[in-house]
């Protein structure tokens, strides 16, 4: 089975993907990676986007996380290698693209023939012209137990309503944001004193785990999905500063130096 994955170039696509791709490289067709943080935005422009949309404490997070990845990357340091290194390795193609969805990558994503598309952090919508491409479909694998949190970082809502417990859903990406059928779901607890980046390293591991899982379903053609219930739906965008009154509230912090420098 040739398996195309669209990821993110962050710690914890990363940590989510690192032993798949080790396992399975014979079957990996190619690792899609955006060009930019926000599509379309350079860094500075994106950090702006982010800073509009959201407030000054989760970007200093994002911008600090990114800037320790990339340095420990770069010196080799800890567990995770760059996503290059795999690419070379075991020679499959990587390739960065500013559209998932230009005419451009779907022709290379064509060519590239993949039996499924797996999104792991990807932060594109996926057109239905590229979602009709694999026979297996394209599975996306989402930071909490859907239907509550679909949207964008879960992982921050979740902390911020001081929720007891984390997930990740993999479902058949459909035309709206995470309401597609649900393949597999699995939870862990989070600890009263657990800070969000612990939760999105949890989730992240969560993650790696189902990779492997749904893989196995597909393998063996034992795939049964099932529609998402409609009671307790939500829905969330980024992070805003009623969401950080909820996070003061709940006395959460958005990291501990020591826990995050060892994630990587």
């Amino acid at each position: 089975m040739r398996i195309l994955i669209l990821a993110n170039n962050h710690l914890y696509a990363n940590v989510a993907l690192q032993k798949f791709l080790r396992k399975y490289h014979q079957n990996i067709a190619g690792l899609i990676l955006p060009e930019f943080i926000i599509p379309g935005k350079s860094f500075l422009d994106s950090t702006l986007f982010l800073l509009k949309k959201s407030f000054f404490r989760f970007v200093f997070y994002k911008w600090l996380e990114v800037k320790i990845y990339q340095l420990k990357l770069a010196l080799g340091l800890g567990q995770l290698k760059q996503f290059a290194y795999y690419s070379k390795k075991f020679n499959f193609p990587l390739l960065k693209v500013s559209s998932v969805n230009s005419e451009t990558t779907i022709t290379v994503i064509k060519k590239l023939n993949p039996d499924v598309i797996y999104s792991v952090a990807f932060p594109q919508k996926i057109s239905a012209s590229v979602l009709k491409i694999p026979p297996n479909g394209c599975i996306n694998f989402h930071d909490s137990i859907l239907p509550k949190y679909r949207g964008l970082c879960a992982y921050f809502w979740i902390t911020a309503h001081n929720e007891p417990k984390g997930g990740v859903t993999a479902i058949y990406i459909d035309k709206q944001l995470d309401t597609g059928k649900i393949i597999m779901q699995r939870d862990y607890p989070i600890g009263k004193n657990d800070t969000m980046q612990k939760v999105y390293f949890n989730n992240a591991k969560l993650m790696a785990e189902m990779i492997f899982a749904v893989q196995d379903k597909l393998d063996k053609n034992q795939v049964r999905a099932y529609k998402q219930k409609k009671a307790g739906e939500s829905y969330y965008s980024w992070p805003n500063k009623e969401g950080y009154t909820l996070f003061k509230k709940h006395q959460k912090r958005f990291f501990r130096f020591k826990e995050l420098w060892g994630s990587i």
